[in-house]
């Protein structure tokens, strides 16, 4: 783990944060959730927008918050721009037209880089992933307004469900999702030791 995310993990979370960050390295447990697009709870924020990532957008984050934005994590989200693919990138903008943080939605199979599971766009499903509030933009709604506009984005396009994988113990993520109907359907547990890795999934409905 590099000495930046450290003191980031250890600014936000303390010292049980590292030791979790730890022990997540060996096994990590982590549940997938699922909700109805047609019956999610309206959120609404005008002071909000929700708008497509580009390269500008883009080197403006990373500039404006380089401690967050790690460089590794800048070029995926510049190849996921310069790539035809089914993941997209949204950031969602305040009043002042500040970034306040990106969020990603696969419209199309999902896949967790993490753990190597799969979500399956079977019956027109997406895949809800790597969301990210900037410090400093947090306790704004930010979060729920990206949840409820990429799922009234999707629906708008013709899909039926959506999906998200959550972290045990995330409560802040956990009950964001439940307030727009998503429910827990699966639970995974990952287990890795160097080149050992393992799913063992757990449905819960």
């Amino acid at each position: 783990m590099k000495l930046s995310r450290i003191l980031r993990v250890f600014q936000e979370e303390g010292i049980k944060g590292i030791n979790n960050k730890i022990i997540c390295r060996f096994y990590i447990k982590m549940y997938i959730y699922k909700t109805d697009l047609r019956f999610i709870n309206k959120y609404s924020e005008k002071k909000l927008k929700l708008v497509s990532l580009n390269d500008e957008m883009l080197d403006i984050m990373y500039k404006k918050y380089h401690d967050e934005l790690e460089y590794e994590k800048y070029e995926l989200l510049k190849n996921r721009l310069n790539e035809e693919s089914t993941d997209k990138t949204y950031v969602v903008l305040d009043s002042e037209n500040e970034i306040c943080g990106y969020f990603n939605i696969a419209f199309g199979e999902g896949f967790d880089r993490y753990t190597n599971y799969v979500i399956s766009n079977e019956n027109l499903n997406v895949y809800l992933f790597d969301d990210y509030t900037f410090i400093k933009k947090r306790g704004m709604g930010i979060h729920k307004f990206s949840i409820y506009s990429r799922c009234e984005l999707a629906e708008k396009l013709g899909y039926k469900t959506a999906s998200v994988m959550i972290i045990s113990g995330n409560k802040y993520s956990e009950h964001a999702y439940t307030k727009f109907c998503f429910k827990k359907i699966k639970e995974l547990n990952h287990y890795r030791f160097f080149k050992f890795k393992k799913n063992v999934i757990k449905l819960l409905i």
